[in-house]
């Protein structure tokens, strides 16, 4: 609907009065019309999500990037990572969308027809037919979208005590959003639209800006389906933000689990090499008794040692003087044999060649 207000008398089909009005139609032409608005809407929902991968690429990126090197707020990180974003994915939205917007405005009657003729007539930057608008659009719609919502989000969490929001909330805080976004860059829409429209005949921004002027509408022509694209929009980025909070609560989630996860493995390293330290220092604190142990054992086996010398001592004396007395006595019984004349001399001499010294001697 909102594509055929915008395209106005292009087609030749529904001026923007027949369709913003509703005027009459036969019970027949009603299911037609019916059908025609949901022309393309295969191709829609396709595009749609090659282009919210390609633009949350860029978002992610961004914002982490903004995160590590700035202390930019969380309103103004979105703010600048929805636009680059915005930039980024225009790269992937614009051909998809020349090709749908074409089929819904019923120039074409499929996405495979329309891209097939307007690369015929146009080459492929023919797809690419009102890039300047859509970035023009774009940049400013995310970025006015996401800084919209991260700030009611900022201010629930300072009403709420920082509780996190309902699925009912998020789901008006998104479609607030979307739509002031949608409504503010309505004029650029309109413009994209027309050019997107007509991209076989490869027209120029400042064409559509005229050609939109020159319906003698003034400021107005610039915001036609202004209604239908605010409530799109709206409907449209609640669904957005609502899948977008459940899609990070499960990241939040699993990054705090492997987060558990890594500090209770470190602790578990800690742990063991507290008892690591801690049989160390049994170790250590055991290492003074065992030399202590060992001196004792040390000063007995010297002890020992220094006995068993003195007794090796001992006996020797022992030994010596046992020596000395016999050595004595011998000497007595020579003098006393000696002193009992000459024929008692010579007979001791006599049998002293005979008879072996020592009992014999005391015998004699």
């Amino acid at each position: 609907m909102k594509v055929r207000m915008q395209t106005g008398n292009l087609t030749g089909r529904a001026g923007a009065a027949s369709a913003a009005k509703g005027v009459q139609l036969s019970l027949n032409g009603a299911a037609r019309e019916v059908a025609s608005l949901y022309r393309g809407v295969l191709s829609a929902a396709t595009g749609a999500g090659v282009i919210i991968g390609a633009y949350f690429a860029f978002y992610s990126t961004t914002k982490r990037f903004l995160r590590q090197r700035t202390s930019l707020g969380e309103g103004q990180m979105a703010f600048v990572s929805g636009g680059v974003a915005a930039v980024g994915s225009g790269v992937v939205k614009v051909p998809i969308a020349v090709c749908i917007r074409s089929v819904q405005a019923g120039v074409y009657p499929n996405v495979v027809a329309a891209a097939r003729s307007i690369t015929g007539a146009a080459g492929f930057s023919g797809l690419f037919t009102g890039f300047l608008p859509t970035i023009m659009e774009d940049v400013p719609d995310m970025a006015v979208k996401f800084a919209v919502y991260e700030t009611l989000r900022c201010v629930h969490a300072r009403v709420s005590d920082g509780r996190q929001p309902s699925t009912l909330e998020d789901l008006l805080m998104g479609g607030s959003a979307g739509a002031a976004a949608a409504a503010a860059t309505t004029p650029l829409d309109v413009v994209k639209t027309r050019m997107m429209c007509s991209a076989s005949t490869r027209p120029t921004f400042a064409a559509a800006v005229r050609g939109v002027a020159a319906e003698g509408q003034g400021a107005r022509a610039f915001f036609r389906g202004v209604g239908p694209r605010a409530l799109s929009n709206g409907l449209n980025s609640a669904v957005f933000f609502c899948f977008f909070e459940a899609i990070r609560r499960v990241l939040l989630q699993r990054q705090a689990e492997a987060a558990a996860a890594a500090a209770a493995a470190a602790g578990g390293a800690a742990a063991g090499a507290g008892k690591q330290l801690r049989g160390a220092s049994r170790r250590r604190g055991a290492e003074p008794v065992v030399q202590q142990q060992q001196q004792q054992q040390q000063q007995q086996l010297a002890q020992l040692q220094a006995d068993l010398a003195e007794q090796g001592g001992a006996r020797r004396q022992r030994l010596a003087r046992s020596k000395q007395q016999q050595q004595q006595q011998r000497s007595q019984v020579g003098w006393g044999a000696g002193g009992s004349g000459v024929a008692g001399g010579g007979a001791a001499a006599c049998l002293s060649l005979a008879l072996p010294v020592g009992r014999s001697v005391r015998w004699w």
